[in-house]
């Protein structure tokens, strides 16, 4: 099968699934009534839950990773040989786990580092491209990472705390990320990098803020943490929100994104929210996601796209079945999951 036939093959599958997706469609039907059993007939159709409604909330978070697991690695099968990025891209929930692992060894008190063993939770199978062989509602100590990838997690949990590991979880997956879209050559590959290169950015901007905002990091404790973007980096954008003015209600001074702040409150104002401020980061993500997938037939751009709408969708949907297990008012629940 050549390559063109592949993407041909691929791109109408994956056309299919974004154009019944909540993607495409309205999700604030979903939220107003607050069904879980409703939501389970319109995301999961064809599925029977025999379960009460917090219990049916928290199994349909696993079922709709899961099927979106099994649509990545579809797409990646079809692709053989599987493109780098993709796979990178597809590992993110193995770092994922790796963090919750990390933290869970570094929380327990039950014995010495070494001695202690935790459940990973929660946990995801990515099958033939793990590179951690891991089994669900199995007990693991640190020595599953050696030998792996993140073998150098086991000397950063000697001698630092779990944000720091964090960061450096996060920093190190971005930074891969990035050079495996720098290394897809032709027009393709333009767009991947394009795509990988804001969400990075947006990313070091939201780091930035909750630096600032919730631990009071100057710039020069912050750079050192953030993904370089660039040849010249810090650029414009980045120093710009390092020095401006949290407080002020129109902070922007050199910082070209106003949009950033679109949704931070007019009144009361007190100081920039970080947490709206990656809401709409996200969005601004999605967009361009959905721009690319749309703009570029045929390509890996298209499939990488197809990816980030994907995991939008699911972070989308997780967080409507999270609020309904708050019971969150349904005005609070809307404003949380955004305007696409």
């Amino acid at each position: 099968m050549s390559k063109m036939f592949r993407y041909e093959y691929v791109q109408a599958k994956l056309h299919a699934i974004i154009g019944s997706s909540y993607v495409r469609r309205d999700i604030r039907p979903l939220i107003r009534g607050a069904d879980v059993h409703a939501i389970a007939d319109a995301v999961l159709p064809g599925r029977q839950y025999d379960l009460p409604e917090i219990a049916l909330a928290r199994q349909l978070q696993e079922d709709l990773q899961s099927s979106m697991f099994n649509i990545l690695r579809r797409i990646l099968k079809v692709l053989s040989p599987a493109p780098p990025v993709l796979v990178h891209l597809f590992r993110l929930y193995e770092f994922r786990m790796v963090r919750t692992f990390a933290a869970s060894i570094l929380h327990s008190t039950d014995g010495e580092l070494d001695q202690r063993k935790v459940r990973i939770e929660p946990f995801w199978d990515l099958k033939e491209h793990a590179n951690l062989k891991l089994k669900p509602d199995a007990e693991y100590s640190i020595d599953v990472l050696q030998g792996s990838i993140y073998e150098w997690v086991l000397d950063a949990m000697q001698k630092d705390d779990v944000f720091q590991i964090e960061v450096m979880l996060d920093r190190k997956y971005f930074a891969e990320l990035l050079e495996l879209a720098r290394a897809v050559r032709g027009s393709e590959g333009k767009s991947v990098r394009d795509l990988v290169e804001l969400e990075i950015n947006l990313q070091n901007y939201v780091w930035i803020l909750r630096l600032r905002t919730y631990f009071k990091w100057t710039s020069e404790q912050i750079v050192p943490l953030l993904v370089p973007v660039g040849r010249r980096f810090p650029d414009r954008n980045t120093r710009a929100l390092l020095e401006m003015q949290l407080d002020a209600i129109e902070p922007m001074g050199t910082f070209r994104h106003s949009w950033l702040f679109a949704s931070q409150p007019t009144v009361d104002f007190r100081r920039i929210d970080p947490a709206l401020a990656e809401q709409e980061a996200e969005l601004h993500l999605f967009r361009a996601a959905r721009a690319l997938f749309y703009g570029n037939p045929f390509s890996l751009g298209l499939v990488y796209a197809f990816c980030k709408l994907k995991q939008f969708e699911v972070s989308r949907l997780t967080t409507v079945l999270e609020g309904i297990k708050m019971m969150l008012p349904e005005d609070e629940l809307i404003a949380a999951v955004g305007t696409l």
